[in-house]
């Protein structure tokens, strides 16, 4: 039985740091946390550096937007990688708005990788975000491409039929005619409505919530925004504990003092941070640097370059937050989300281990997924 303990470290828990102790993996799970290490253990030593949750990002669109079936383990297989050496360890690859055929093509295939995946962080399932949006709240994607759910539409109900057991958000626009119905398929089976690129008002938001629409995608962005007379769905999703909210904390998306609103008016297990990434070039657009967001010839924003632990550390930046509850907020809380709580998202005994281990600059120097070393 392979066993390592890392000796030494400060953990962090999603309520506290334990300074310089020890953590256990045999196998694939964490075996102990404050035990010294076996006879028989690898020995790590990690003083002053942070062992931390693997990260995961439910919002991610990486390289996949093509949707192109050939190029898709290519791609899929570099995400996976640059995932994991910033500290994620499991994510949603997320589709973007293309005609419906291309998501029919393209899932069968991803549906493989998912249940085989190449090395590095590991996709556990899909978020379909676009096509059922709201015109007026587009934001990069392209009008032509957004309809509205058909029953009728065989296509439409594959994404039920057929592949429901992989996609694990939907992301749309309630209040846009016909999308009514997709509420009630997501309940039906097991897959997270989430309301977004939307103009809803707080009272139609509410009518939505009671029916399961209790997450929102990127809170402010794609959403008709907080007016004194006429407030969009970001006031229900600040003021209704229960709607969780999604934040792209890169400085660009959300000012950093919207940041702050959200963070003082929202519970933290309500808080769930993600990049929504885009890392090809699309046509015409202006590629982020760094923390920058990609943007499109009229200056629209067309996703972030953000890494999923730069929003931890920027978070921290913007509210003076503790570690562990930022933590949480890119670990626990999607765990949860996508009920996988119980198998990751924190450093409890029994859980797999999937971990990161940085500087105390929030810097990466290694990854362990499911009790194996991905990075370096």
């Amino acid at each position: 039985m392979t066993e390592i303990t890392i000796t030494g470290a400060d953990l962090v828990l999603p309520d506290r740091v334990l300074e310089k102790t020890s953590i256990t993996i045999k196998e694939d799970r964490i075996s102990a946390i404050g035990d010294p290490p076996s006879k028989s253990a690898e020995v790590i030593e990690a003083a002053g550096k942070y062992v931390l949750p693997g990260l995961i990002d439910i919002h991610t669109h990486g390289r996949i937007i093509s949707l192109d079936p050939k190029t898709l383990p290519h791609a899929l297989a570099r995400d996976c990688m640059d995932l994991a050496r910033a500290g994620t360890t499991r994510f949603l690859p997320t589709l973007a708005s293309a005609p419906i055929e291309a998501w029919m093509g393209a899932m069968p295939v991803l549906a493989e990788l998912i249940a085989d995946p190449p090395p590095g962080a590991v996709p556990v399932g899909l978020h379909l975000e676009g096509i059922f949006l709201n015109h007026e709240a587009a934001g990069a994607h392209p009008l032509e491409l957004i309809k509205p759910f058909d029953q009728k539409n065989p296509n439409h109900r594959s994404i039920f039929d057929k592949f429901s057991g992989i996609v694990k958000i939907i992301t749309f626009a309630p209040e846009v005619a016909g999308n009514e119905a997709l509420a009630k398929l997501c309940g039906e089976h097991g897959i997270l409505a989430s309301l977004g690129h939307s103009t809803a008002s707080p009272d139609q938001v509410r009518s939505f919530v009671d029916q399961g629409v209790n997450h929102m995608a990127h809170l402010f962005n794609g959403m008709k925004g907080i007016h004194h007379r006429e407030p969009g769905p970001p006031l229900k999703g600040l003021l209704d504990d229960r709607i969780s909210v999604e934040l792209i904390c890169d400085g660009h998306h959300l000012h950093p003092e919207i940041v702050r609103l959200i963070h003082r008016c929202k519970p933290p297990e309500k808080r769930v941070l993600i990049t929504d990434s885009v890392l090809v070039n699309l046509p015409g657009a202006t590629p982020g640097q760094g923390d920058e967001p990609n943007r499109l010839p009229d200056g629209r924003l067309a996703g972030s370059r953000l890494q999923l632990s730069r929003g931890v550390k920027n978070y921290v930046r913007f509210t003076d937050c503790p570690l562990p509850e930022a933590v949480a907020m890119a670990s626990l809380n999607p765990a949860s989300l996508l009920g996988i709580d119980h198998e990751a998202g924190s450093l409890d005994p029994g859980k797999i281990a999937d971990l990161w281990i940085a500087d105390h600059d929030l810097e990466t120097i290694a990854v362990f997924g499911q009790g194996r070393k991905i990075f370096p």
